[in-house]
């Protein structure tokens, strides 16, 4: 659990910092963000949630009647459909 929890915190954080680079006009971070996006917004989400945005708080959710749910408080299963995304990610660094 506390591994998991340690993965998780550790893709919040990548995000984050994707999101800031993007703000400072970072091409490289920002390519790859826009790429994560995209492919995280291809139905890779069940129950048609979809990616909104990430912001200075983490990955923002939206579920289909626009409701805005925080990616920090969704079920293990929406985690390891973004961890995976970070650990594709993560062998092209």
């Amino acid at each position: 659990m506390f591994q998991e929890a340690a993965s998780l915190y550790e893709v919040d954080q990548w995000l984050r910092n994707l999101s800031h680079k993007n703000l400072e006009n970072k091409t490289a971070e920002s390519e790859q963000l826009d790429l994560l996006l995209e492919i995280l917004r291809d139905d890779l989400m069940p129950n048609q949630i979809t990616v909104d945005r990430v912001d200075s708080d983490g990955l923002w959710l939206k579920d289909r009647n626009g409701l805005q749910l925080a990616w920090s408080e969704m079920s293990d299963g929406y985690s390891f459909r973004i961890g995976s995304a970070r650990r594709h990610f993560a062998s092209f660094d």
